[in-house]
């Protein structure tokens, strides 16, 4: 039996839908980078923090001109 348009589509749909909730999934999972910034527009630190709101991973601090101060995990 030939599939029609109709099924095709239906199945277009549930493949569109399935890879939606695998990247929404993979989004939510992904620690959030958070950067700060010194009145004249330069970066003045820069770290990320998880789902519970914790700081992870590198916390990098910078000097006024921009250069690297420190970094930390």
């Amino acid at each position: 039996m030939i599939p029609m348009k109709d099924e095709y589509l239906w199945i277009a749909s549930i493949v569109i839908f399935v890879i939606l909730l695998i990247v929404i999934m993979w989004l939510k999972k992904r620690p959030k980078r958070i950067q700060q910034y010194w009145k004249n527009g330069n970066i003045r630190s820069s770290y990320f923090i998880n789902k519970s709101d914790s700081k992870e991973g590198s916390h990098t601090f910078y000097y006024k001109n921009g250069k690297i101060n420190k970094e930390s995990n």
